[in-house]
């Protein structure tokens, strides 16, 4: 099996289905910039199945504007595609986005901020907010 379909999820490491919502998309980008950074893989199922991300252009261009329309500040990534082979054999590109640690502390457009804890994405209270703010300098 790919690593891509076998590694498992981590602090640094997370798989996302090409059916997700930009706004989802973001939320997950700024769990990793607000953390320690880490690598998202776009167009593999949860269970591993690789599909890719060749099946709906504007979809995809939505996806890689996501962290422009909804985070703020913009979480700063790197994009690039891994070619691989999907359940049938066919080659398939997968959406891979780098997210280096931030020293700012990101949201989402409704103010909700996100934190990697472990190979979750937690929503912070506001007093958990505040220590990350105090943690990256801001306050």
């Amino acid at each position: 099996p790919s690593l891509i379909s076998s590694k498992p999820e981590d602090h640094w490491f997370d798989r996302k289905s090409i059916r997700i919502k930009p706004d989802a998309l973001a939320d997950a980008m700024i769990g990793f910039a607000n953390a320690d950074g880490g690598t998202l893989l776009v167009g593999v199922e949860q269970d591993g199945t690789i599909v890719g991300v060749g099946g709906d252009p504007g979809h995809l261009n939505s996806l890689l504007q996501a962290a422009l329309q909804f985070t703020t500040p913009p979480v700063r990534r790197a994009i690039g595609y891994i070619t691989c082979s999907n359940g049938a054999g066919e080659p398939v590109e997968v959406l891979a986005i780098e997210v280096p640690p931030s020293d700012r502390v990101h949201c989402n457009k409704r103010e909700e901020v996100f934190l990697r804890v472990g190979d979750q994405n937690r929503k912070l209270g506001f007093d958990a907010v505040q220590e990350l703010l105090y943690d990256k300098g801001q306050e």
